[in-house]
């Protein structure tokens, strides 16, 4: 059951990520968002919360094969993915950097639509706007159905300079309030340099 699960949000949330700008958008012939941030820091889970393993680049995309993995364009990867041991919940973070131009053309509210498609049936949804290390930042919660199946799902969404930082929470309803603390945390450690 539980890779059931961990299939069904990765394979979704990775197909949807692979959409953002953030994760890759071709735009014509021109080459996708191919370059990381390097000027954050954040939290590793595994140290606050045994439950936390940290997932391998091409494991948190069932989309690359591992020996394509070195192919791929860095942003179809999240920079940093844990998965819940118990409850198969998903949390990650991906940067994308571009010319200040391209990256000021979109609103947080776009970025955070993109992060979201594929959701249907949504019975849910709440945004706020919020502060990460004095950045403004767009917090989207939404409960539907990604793929069939019903889940929850965080987003928050911050730009700095040519940057984009989405962070995500993925969890099956049930368990979203228990480990929803340990995505605050999470977002909260973020430091950027």
């Amino acid at each position: 059951m539980r890779t059931l699960i961990h299939s069904i949000i990765l394979s979704s949330l990775c197909g949807s990520l692979l959409l953002m700008s953030g994760c890759g958008l071709l735009v014509g012939n021109v080459k996708p968002v191919d370059e990381k941030s390097e000027d954050y820091r954040v939290l590793d889970l595994r140290n606050h919360n045994s439950d936390w393993t940290r997932l391998e680049p091409a494991a948190a995309n069932p989309n690359i094969d591992k020996g394509e993995a070195k192919d791929t364009f860095s942003s179809e990867v999240s920079d940093v993915s844990y998965q819940s041991k118990k409850t198969a919940s998903i949390i990650s973070l991906n940067s994308a950097c571009r010319g200040s131009r391209a990256s000021e053309e979109q609103s947080l509210k776009e970025f955070s639509q993109q992060l979201l498609l594929g959701m249907t049936n949504v019975t849910q949804r709440v945004e706020k706007e919020i502060q990460v290390q004095q950045v403004p930042a767009l917090e989207t919660t939404v409960e539907g159905k990604l793929n069939g199946e019903h889940v929850a799902i965080r987003t928050v969404v911050l730009k700095k300079d040519e940057c984009v930082y989405d962070l995500m929470f993925v969890a099956r309803p049930e368990h979203f309030p228990t480990q929803e603390p340990d995505f605050t945390r999470f977002v909260s450690s973020l430091k950027l340099k």
